[in-house]
């Protein structure tokens, strides 16, 4: 009936009677986006058209089967591409970038570019982010200072934080400190460098700076994320208090990695009761929230306080019980009540708690760290 509008899967059908038009088809494969069977029914017609992608739709689809994690079904839609241009080519390692170990795809892609295309700064922002190796990274900058592409901040920043993940401090600060200007990432990546490194008296200092405003930015959660893990490892309870509080007058923003970051802060400190108080204020808790706390109390010999958080875990995740299993090895007061504890947390019954098989195998090295044979627990087990 005329005006009857059409579902989502008879306007994709009637795509095969009626001439093609990209900006519908682009349309109809925004709608298809949360229903997968739907957009390959859409590049089904596409293909069915005999016709190849332009690079507008080839890089809606791209985008769209990079999201659902079909980097396979992307790179063929990119391949089909008579003559793709850079937006493609950023388009397809976007979605190299969604893989564990994008890098070696996304390099080999950048050297297929013809003569004719050139990266841009998106390129090298993305390609940075893809944790090239460090002997990639000075031509990489090299690239950049050629063709005047340092002053975009992506680019500087992402150098900043590719040399600070590879252990090249003297680049990363050099490059930090000739930056004509800088935001709250350029300096959040330059402490996160220093921390990486273990540098962490730099990582105050340099958070010390920042806190006197300069280059008009301020601290944010990251910031103070990460200079409590500093604080942390430096066992520097009154620094840590002091930008905790910093924080908090300030109005920063708690999600739950700040909020994640200043419980675990306390909790190395040894000042577990305010972690512990901490914690339950936190408007929601996640099983990093939950590891935290309870390597906290492990690492104090706080046996039966892990215990009873561990317990508390709707669904303990594999690191909660490693983090209870590495407090066990780590204590040597409490080994002798390994057997206790190992069946009063629940190992040994995986019929009633879940991933029984990575939960043995971390019960085989507490059992083994004690001077037990493995085979009691197969036994129990059984």
């Amino acid at each position: 009936m005329k005006g009857t509008p059409l579902s989502l899967s008879e306007a994709i059908t009637s795509l095969t009677h009626d001439p093609f038009n990209p900006s519908t088809y682009a349309q109809l494969l925004h709608q298809c986006t949360t229903d997968h069977r739907l957009l390959r029914a859409a590049h089904a017609r596409l293909l069915h058209h005999s016709i190849a992608p332009s690079n507008f739709l080839a890089t809606k689809l791209i985008s769209f089967y990079s999201r659902s994690g079909r980097i396979l079904d992307a790179r063929n839609v990119f391949d089909r591409i008579p003559q793709p241009n850079l937006f493609a080519y950023n388009s397809m390692l976007l979605a190299y970038n969604t893989m564990r170990s994008p890098h070696p795809h996304s390099s080999a892609l950048l050297s297929s570019l013809p003569p004719h295309l050139k990266p841009d700064a998106f390129s090298l922002s993305v390609l940075l982010k893809s944790s090239p190796p460090s002997h990639l990274l000075r031509p990489i900058h090299a690239f950049a200072l050629r063709n005047i592409l340092l002053s975009d901040l992506f680019v500087a920043n992402g150098l900043i934080s590719a040399y600070g993940k590879t252990g090249n401090l003297r680049s990363a600060r050099l490059l930090f400190d000739t930056m004509p200007s800088r935001d709250i990432v350029s300096w959040n990546s330059i402490i996160s460098a220093y921390a990486h490194s273990g540098h962490y008296d730099q990582c105050l200092r340099l958070y010390h700076i920042l806190e006197n405003g300069v280059d008009g930015v301020l601290p944010n959660g990251v910031t103070v994320a990460c200079v409590l893990h500093a604080c942390a490892h430096l066992q520097d309870l009154v620094s840590g208090m002091t930008v905790h509080k910093s924080a908090v007058d300030s109005g920063i923003v708690f999600d739950n990695v700040v909020w994640n970051s200043v419980v675990a802060f306390y909790a190395k400190c040894g000042s577990l009761d305010y972690a512990r108080a901490l914690f339950e204020e936190m408007p929601e808790r996640d099983a990093v929230s939950y590891n935290t706390l309870i390597s906290g109390y492990m690492s104090y010999g706080f046996v039966d306080k892990a215990l009873g958080l561990f317990r508390r875990m709707a669904d303990p995740v594999i690191s909660s019980w490693n983090a209870v299993i590495a407090g066990l090895v780590q204590n040597k007061p409490v080994r002798r009540r390994v057997r206790d504890v190992s069946v009063d947390a629940g190992f040994g019954f995986p019929a009633e708690f879940g991933y029984a098989v990575e939960r043995t195998s971390c019960h085989l090295v507490l059992l083994e760290s004690v001077g037990w044979e493995a085979s009691a627990l197969l036994c129990h087990q059984e």
